[in-house]
């Protein structure tokens, strides 16, 4: 199969046959894999392609894929595909894709969520700490590009503080999957002094829609909060499914204790995240981009405001970058 998909066209014509012949339409893709059903509409008619493998591997297994070589073959469909000359790489701008750690210098709109998780990060705590909010609103992109860094930086000056970092996604098998990265974490330590190691569970709401053995997944939950004792433990979770973590004591005292809530973007964090990195860039941004941007991500019907009331556009405005 992969070696049939040879462009972004063909990538989204044998996913659009991989979901027809599941009998499934676009809508139930996107309720089952979670994932916004505009967002997954891009990928089956090739306007976009599946933003990371874990969003891809959501597709598939909904759409009834789930053979580890058939996942493989889609896997290296997508790295190729995105490989092709012609794509645009290293641009400011991450599109539906997450921001990872190499793509700190282009991550800006979260630095006030960020110094307070590194803040909370730094405090001595039994209970990890828990970063909530909705689909899309960039919980992946804070923990990759904005914490991480903070949290190498923090190393360097106060190792007994911070030390080294494995991040993880949960799996079908997520006690195997934890135990064998705490295995590499504890073979980063062999020898060092002090820095307490870090394990940040991004997409922590897998373990629910990934994991069937409840056994499994009250163990992998167990496990999570008994690492606290030596370990900074931070989760990730998807604000829908907060009925399903606070059944479990463990998360409950968290998100009771321990929770950051990510709201969307305000019209000043919006605008420092398109501005800045074309700054960077020493690229222009057209004026009215951003009361562009803000208008179309704003609820039906609301008004878009910046911090200081002003409507993007009016006459109290910025004059742009």
């Amino acid at each position: 199969m992969a070696e049939q998909i040879e462009s972004q066209a063909d990538f989204a014509r044998e996913l659009t046959a991989l979901r027809e012949r599941a009998g499934l339409r676009i809508r139930d893709v996107g309720r089952l894999s979670g994932i916004p059903v505009s967002t997954v509409g891009d990928y089956f008619s090739g306007r976009h392609l599946p933003a990371d493998r874990q969003q891809l591997i959501r597709i598939l297994e909904v759409c009834g894929e789930t053979d580890p070589a058939r996942i493989a073959w889609w896997e290296a469909a997508l790295q190729r595909i995105r490989r092709l000359p012609g794509r645009r790489t290293g641009t400011p701008y991450r599109g539906l894709a997450r921001f990872e750690q190499q793509d700190a210098r282009w991550f800006f709109g979260r630095e006030d969520v960020t110094e307070h998780l590194v803040s909370l990060a730094a405090e001595s705590s039994a209970l990890p700490l828990v970063l909530v909010g909705p689909s899309g609103a960039g919980k992946s992109s804070l923990l990759r590009a904005g914490l991480l860094p903070r949290l190498s930086e923090l190393a360097a000056v106060a190792p007994e503080i911070a030390g080294p970092v494995i991040v993880l996604e949960p799996t079908a098998t997520p006690v195997a999957d934890l135990k064998a990265r705490l295995t590499e974490l504890a073979a980063s330590l062999d020898g060092a002094e002090g820095g307490r190691p870090a394990v940040i569970v991004d997409q922590f709401e897998a373990v629910f829609t990934r994991c069937r053995d409840e056994a499994q997944r009250r163990d992998f939950i167990t496990e999570l909060c008994e690492l606290t004792g030596t370990a900074l433990v931070i989760l990730a979770l998807r604000a829908d499914f907060y009925d399903q973590a606070i059944r479990y004591p463990g998360l409950a005292s968290a998100l009771e204790s321990r929770q950051v809530v990510l709201s969307p973007m305000t019209a000043d964090q919006v605008r420092r995240a398109v501005i800045e990195p074309a700054r960077l860039a020493k690229v222009a941004v057209e004026d009215g981009l951003v009361g562009l941007l803000l208008a179309d991500l704003a609820p039906r019907g609301a008004s878009v405001r910046a911090a200081d009331g002003a409507e993007p556009g009016g006459p109290d405005a910025p004059d742009g970058p």
